[in-house]
C-alpha cells in the first residue's frame, strides 16, 4: 500500500474559507507561528468521532510537538511497525482532530496519520485553524515529518507518499507539492487542489516523480475545474481519476466520501499499469 500523505481544507463540517495560494517568494512570508499561538499540548480527543467502521482498527492518538509550530495530531495504529503514512492538514475554519479521524476511518486504522494544525483564526478560541499560505504549509509538513521521524516508537512503510487535500488544503497542497513529488507522487485532492495546474506545472510533476492524481467533486465548479487539469496531467502522462458526486456540495463528507472510499484502491495500488490513465465516474448523491 502506498504512503499517504494527506491534507483537508476548508472546514469539512462548516466554516468559512480563508487565506488563498500566493505566489510569491519565500521571503514574504513568516515560518514559525507567533509565540502567542504556539502551544504545549492539546486535546486530540477534541473534534474526534467514534468509529464510522466496523473494519477499523484501534489505535492511538496523539499530540505531536512541532518545533516552531502548533501541535499537530498523530494517530498510530495498533499493528505496529512499517505502517503507510497519511500527513494530514485541515484547512480554513477546520482542526486536525476531525481530520485524523475522517482518514483513520478511510484507511481502516492500519496508516500512521499525521494531521498538520496551522494557525488559528482567532488568538482568543483554538476550535478553528488555517494555512496563511502555500509556502507556510510546506514549512510546516518538513517541521511535521522531521518530528514523526524523530519519534522512536512510530515506524514508517518505505515507499511512495500520496499527498490529499480538501478545499484550502488541496489548492494550496497541490502548489507545494509538485516540487516534492518525488517523495509524494500521489495526490488525492477534494474539491480543490485544481486551480493553479498548467501545461508547465503538469510536466514539472511528472518530471519530479508524479504518478497518479484522484480528483474527488461535489460541486460543478469543482468537477469542470477538474477536467481541464485532468487533461494536463493526462498529458504529461500522468494517471488521472475524476469522482463526482453531483450535488453533493463543497463538503469531505457523505457522497464525496464515498466516492473518495471507493477510489483509495486505484490510487493506493502498487500497479501503475493496472488502468488507463484518465477515469471519469459520476455518482449520484443518496
Amino acid at each position: 500500500m502506498a504512503t499517504a500523505l494527506v491534507s483537508v481544507g476548508c472546514a469539512a463540517r462548516g466554516g468559512a474559507e480563508h487565506g488563498s495560494a500566493n505566489h510569491g517568494s519565500g521571503n514574504e512570508w513568516p515560518s514559525p507561528a507567533p509565540e502567542h499561538e504556539r502551544a504545549t499540548d492539546v486535546d486530540v480527543g477534541a473534534g474526534v468521532n467514534g468509529d464510522r467502521d466496523a473494519d477499523v482498527e484501534e489505535g492511538e492518538y496523539r499530540s505531536l510537538r512541532v518545533a516552531g509550530y502548533l501541535p499537530a495530531v498523530l494517530y498510530v495504529p495498533r499493528s505496529g511497525a512499517g505502517a503507510p503514512l497519511v500527513v494530514a492538514g485541515h484547512g480554513a475554519g477546520g482542526s486536525p482532530e476531525g481530520e485524523c479521524e475522517y482518514w483513520r476511518a478511510l484507511t481502516h486504522g492500519r496508516s500512521v496519520v499525521l494531521c498538520l494544525r496551522g494557525r488559528r483564526i482567532s488568538r482568543y478560541y483554538s476550535g478553528s485553524y488555517y494555512y496563511p499560505t502555500h509556502i507556510a504549509l510546506g514549512r510546516e509538513l518538513r517541521a511535521a515529518m522531521r518530528a514523526v521521524r524523530a519519534a522512536p516508537d512510530v515506524e514508517i512503510a518505505e515507499g511512495a507518499h500520496v499527498y490529499a487535500g480538501f478545499s484550502q488544503g488541496a489548492i494550496m497542497g497541490a502548489i507545494m507539492i509538485v516540487d516534492h513529488a518525488r517523495a509524494f507522487p500521489r495526490l488525492a485532492l477534494i474539491e480543490g487542489g485544481f486551480q493553479y495546474w498548467n501545461i508547465a506545472r503538469a510536466r514539472r510533476f511528472k518530471r519530479n516523480g508524479g504518478q497518479r492524481v484522484l480528483f474527488v467533486c461535489g460541486t460543478a465548479w469543482c468537477a469542470n475545474g477538474a477536467r481541464q487539469t485532468a487533461a494536463w496531467l493526462r498529458g504529461a502522462g500522468v494517471q488521472v481519476r475524476l469522482e463526482h458526486a453531483p450535488f453533493a456540495g463543497h463538503t469531505p463528507g457523505g457522497a464525496v466520501e464515498d466516492r473518495t472510499r471507493a477510489a483509495l484502491p486505484w490510487l493506493l495500488s502498487e500497479n501503475t499499469e493496472d488502468e488507463e490513465p484518465l477515469r471519469t465516474s459520476v455518482g449520484t448523491t443518496r
